[in-house]
């Protein structure tokens, strides 16, 4: 069964059309686009109130409690954002950017989607004029109490009106993949950022599961969709904004991998001269005879060199997988003044 995909408008398979709910009675249908590599669920819609609830009952419920945790922690850590950067791999791309831009006072940041504002917080406790923007009241004043006064519960749509063409940044973590519509929401919070001006997204990263995995995120109508970066791609290309993709490489070294990077990267010299004469040989780069201890090891443990160059090999595949992460971090680019 097909039926035309939500994003590109090509025709999608229908996976499942009973998949359970989540937070709600109900039943929903799972479709997947061969064209964009994406996966969504109908009906496409966010039941009244279900946020609030949410919020409500944040600090008990399944996969939302470590929110809870971090607004109660974050007050207690001399470095805010550095501790939340450790935490999660959406906070570290934050983070990572964000640093990077060296943001001043006249440089706004909006982080829509604040939830409990602990992000907002971190952000203004490193120096970055950060405001947090939720639609949910409970969220606002939960943040507002605990945190400070950077808070404000803005209507859907309203995004834009707020400052128009101002803001250096806009920060969404783990938000698109919850809204009926995700490119409005991105035409809206487009109209925050001057030219030049980035927005950085995450969600969870279809990209990075195995080839024909179904719905690995949250159920709906919480997860409404699971984007790949082909996926996004497409998003971008039609609101006109350049996209890039961070390396989380750093962050999964530290985490997971327990793989220490190089501390540099030895740059090769040409091979070839202006006429196309070699300059160097396979040979100078080869590695090096193995020395007597090692000659003896393969003679004691037959096998044992070629076992140690596969690891050395999967250790190498290890990185390149690790510049993904179970979320992406996407920048957008509004394009410059020309």
């Amino acid at each position: 069964m097909t039926q035309p995909c939500r994003l590109c408008g090509k025709q999608a398979t229908t996976l499942n059309e009973d998949h359970p709910g989540y937070q709600m009675p109900g039943r929903f249908a799972i479709h997947e686009c061969a064209w964009c590599d994406l996966q969504f669920a109908t009906p496409a819609q966010v039941p009244p109130g279900i946020y609030e609830h949410i919020y409500r009952n944040i600090a008990v419920l399944p996969g939302y409690a470590r929110y809870a945790a971090y607004a109660r922690e974050i007050v207690n850590q001399t470095d805010p954002l550095g501790w939340l950067a450790h935490q999660e791999d959406v906070y570290w791309f934050v983070r990572s950017v964000l640093l990077d831009l060296g943001l001043g006072a006249d440089d706004p940041v909006y982080e829509i989607g604040s939830g409990l504002g602990y992000l907002t917080y971190a952000l203004r406790r490193a120096g970055i004029q950060a405001t947090g923007l939720d639609i949910s009241q409970t969220a606002v004043q939960a943040a507002t109490q605990r945190l400070g006064p950077w808070y404000r519960a803005v209507p859907a749509g309203a995004l834009a009106s707020i400052a128009p063409g101002q803001a250096a940044a806009v920060v969404m973590t783990e938000l698109i993949e919850h809204i009926e519509d995700p490119e409005a929401l991105l035409a809206d919070a487009r109209g925050l950022l001057r030219p030049g001006g980035i927005m950085l997204i995450t969600t969870p990263n279809k990209s990075a599961v195995r080839i024909g995995a179904y719905w690995d995120t949250e159920n709906p109508p919480v997860h409404l969709w699971w984007f790949s970066e082909t996926a996004l791609r497409i998003i971008a290309g039609r609101q006109g904004l350049g996209i890039a993709f961070f390396d989380f490489t750093a962050f999964n070294e530290r985490r997971i991998l327990g793989l220490r990077a190089p501390p540099y990267r030895r740059l090769l010299p040409p091979f070839l001269d202006a006429a196309g004469t070699p300059l160097a040989r396979a040979e100078d780069y080869a590695d090096p005879p193995p020395g007597r201890a090692q000659a003896m090891l393969e003679r004691l443990v037959p096998g044992h060199r070629a076992r140690r160059e596969t690891a050395r090999y999967y250790a190498a595949k290890a990185r390149l997988a690790a510049q993904r992460s179970d979320s992406m971090g996407v920048i957008l680019t509004v394009p410059p003044l020309s």
